[in-house]
């Protein structure tokens, strides 16, 4: 009786923690009702609840990497007392937002193998189906070069005002990227734990899509973070059937090794992509132009029986006639991504971070106030007043809440690693094929938030990678367990 009651708390802790994760998906609920649930004092109290009956039940049983997580919540909430805040009256609503972290983190281990990838599986084939038709919608405007808005929703995609790149749910391109790339991770994980020919065609499908959208964003982080991910598909193929004939250490290595190509090849045909989109436009264009002047010149011909019309007025008028619809297709021009792929204002912005931490040296032991994080970068860099964090994870932490918080994310990332070595080097008769496209997600959201924020807030690409950590962990264990 316990068993299942337990059993079933487990289930509503891990759906409820899935669920908080769809949440911050980009368009699943008009923008105005998303903020107003966001910022009401209601949501941040539940989950608060969430991980206070998380722990209440759970207490430390689910390993290090929960404690790591909880640990680093409780500092940053130690840094904002000390800053000044002594009650948390002003960082409790951001507390509780980081703590998120802990709720999406723990499907993974709250749920036994089958259960846990029950619940991936209907999250991926939300996530694949909310956002297929917007990838279709994207690559239309891509072709049309339009914006399509909604109103009811308060966001759009496609080409807004002059941007040559594109934007889903009228978020930054790189966030856009981000969640594509969420998007073909599940693809591929979905792909090998089916054997219907037509779902995996379907899977195929939106695969394609996404990486096209990832093009079209022209997000060198993203796209390099795709082509890594199916690199690494095609190299997890290839280390199973290698793997009765070649030792672990050299079956790893043919495993990078693949991976590295075939990314280095497929990060190639992003420029081919857009261009392509593009030529597909001007076709269209000018189709559109050469049928609009050649329809004007009949309806002259045919008034000019009735009424005889100078040839010189004849001519400016068609002239006009073309050259307003020249100039409108001439105000959209194509932009080639000629960017060098290691040139980025970055690096200024990583010089701004470290710079920050030698002027104001308290920083590196406590951080800084929210609001205040990006004082000392806005003053070394006058121009840039845009940015709202340091686009990298590392710097991001040891600004915020010091060196002691960064301490913590780096145990819990080798933490992870370790897993994700456990898993790939595991014994063939513990594991199947299909737990091995786990890593993909965990491999493409470490690498993209190098060049990106989380464990300082919460958004939709931060809190799925601590959900597929949570996959990683789980499925690593239980691998170790039946090993020893």
């Amino acid at each position: 009786m316990n068993e299942n009651r337990n059993k079933i708390i487990n289930w509503l802790l891990a759906v409820a923690g899935t669920c908080f994760m769809l949440f911050y998906l980009d368009g699943t609920l008009p923008r105005e009702i998303f903020w107003k649930i966001l910022f009401s004092r209601t949501f941040h109290i539940l989950i608060l609840l969430f991980v206070a009956i998380y722990f209440i039940i759970r207490q430390f049983d689910d390993g290090i990497e929960i404690r790591l997580l909880l640990f680093y919540c409780l500092w940053a909430g130690i840094t904002r007392i000390i800053q000044g805040d002594t009650l948390l009256k002003e960082n409790w609503r951001y507390l509780a937002d980081l703590s998120l972290m802990i709720v999406v983190f723990a499907p993974g281990v709250l749920l036994k193998r089958a259960s846990r990838e029950k619940l991936l599986t209907w999250m991926a084939v939300f996530v694949l189906v909310f956002l297929f038709t917007p990838g279709i919608i994207a690559i239309f405007t891509a072709i049309t070069r339009s914006y399509v808005y909604s109103d009811l929703w308060k966001m759009g995609i496609g080409y807004p005002d002059e941007w040559w790149r594109i934007t889903i749910f009228s978020v930054h391109p790189n966030t856009s990227a981000g969640i594509y790339l969420a998007a073909l991770c599940l693809a591929l994980i979905l792909f090998f734990h089916t054997h219907n020919l037509w779902l995996r065609i379907m899977l195929v499908l939106s695969s394609c899509v996404s990486f096209i959208v990832i093009a079209l964003t022209a997000s060198r982080n993203g796209q390099t973070w795709a082509a890594v991910v199916i690199g690494l598909t095609v190299g997890f193929v290839v280390f199973e059937r290698l793997g009765i004939s070649l030792k672990k250490g050299i079956r790893f290595l043919v495993l990078i090794m693949i991976a590295g190509i075939l990314a280095a090849s497929l990060y190639q045909l992003n420029e081919p992509i857009r261009s392509g989109l593009w030529n597909i436009y001007e076709k269209q264009n000018a189709t559109t132009i050469s049928k609009v002047s050649d329809n004007y010149n009949e309806e002259e011909q045919l008034k000019q029986k009735d009424v005889e019309v100078p040839a010189s007025t004849e001519t400016e008028s068609s002239t006009a006639v073309q050259t307003e619809e020249e100039s409108e297709s001439e105000d959209i021009q194509y932009h080639p991504d000629t960017r060098n792929y290691f040139e980025s204002q970055r690096k200024t912005l990583y010089w701004s971070a470290l710079k920050s931490l030698q002027i104001e040296p308290k920083r590196i032991l406590i951080g800084s106030p929210k609001n205040d994080v990006m004082d000392v970068s806005y003053s070394l860099i006058p121009e840039n007043h845009w940015d709202s964090n340091f686009h990298n994870v590392f710097l991001d932490v040891i600004n915020h809440f010091g060196a002691p918080a960064l301490m913590l994310v780096i145990l819990f990332y080798c933490v992870i690693i370790r897993h994700g070595f456990g898993l790939l080097l595991a014994d063939p008769g513990k594991r199947t094929f299909k737990d091995l496209p786990l890593l993909l997600p965990v491999v493409a959201f470490m690498g993209y938030h190098m060049l990106e924020s989380t464990f300082i807030g919460s958004d939709f690409c931060g809190l799925f990678l601590f959900f597929s950590c949570g996959m990683l962990t789980g499925t690593a264990k239980e691998i170790k367990t039946s090993q020893d």
